[in-house]
């Protein structure tokens, strides 16, 4: 459930309003029915969900003339992996957007004691996804950095292009 407003808010700003109100579906399905978001019941509903960033609403909007490569500077942030600068920023406007974030701050609730431990689990939780794939690059390519930073890079890029693409025929 964490983070399904800011997803939807979003796919709005994407031009997609259909998948933005599909968003908000599972989430409510998810907050009633699947017990305070703990269950997925809104994907036996036939509510697929999607994962969207500002990272990449940033290079929907980048213009025409763009290539989606052409993120900028690469950068590996700590626990956070891999990004570019325009990622980088999406990810900063992820977080100022995130209702988890902006709920401590309104009750004056201690961010360590209720953001940290949340931001802990993502961070073991991303690793354990990515462990044996990131493991298989190093232990097979002779610059791990670089075949870090190109696989990163055409991923993004053909997230990119896939978006543009599915905009520009509506």
């Amino acid at each position: 459930v964490a983070g399904n407003e800011t997803r939807s808010a979003i796919k709005v700003f994407q031009g997609d309003p259909s998948r933005a109100a599909t968003t908000m579906a599972r989430f409510l399905v998810n907050s009633t029915i699947g017990v305070a978001g703990l269950f997925d019941v809104a994907t036996s509903f036939g509510l697929t969900r999607t994962k969207e960033d500002a990272g990449k609403t940033i290079g929907l909007w980048a213009g025409k003339g763009v290539d989606p490569e052409n993120g900028g500077f690469y950068l590996m942030l700590p626990l956070a992996g891999p990004s570019n600068a325009r990622d980088a920023t999406g990810l900063m406007i992820d977080y100022a957007i995130d209702p988890f974030q902006i709920l401590p701050i309104a009750f004056n609730w201690d961010w360590f004691y209720y953001s940290a431990p949340r931001y802990a689990l993502t961070v073991i939780d991303y690793r354990s996804r990515t462990m044996f794939a990131l493991d298989d690059l190093e232990k097979n390519s002779v610059d791990y950095y670089a075949a870090l930073r190109s696989a990163y890079t055409q991923n993004r890029a053909e997230l990119i292009r896939a978006k543009r693409e599915k905009t520009d025929t509506k």
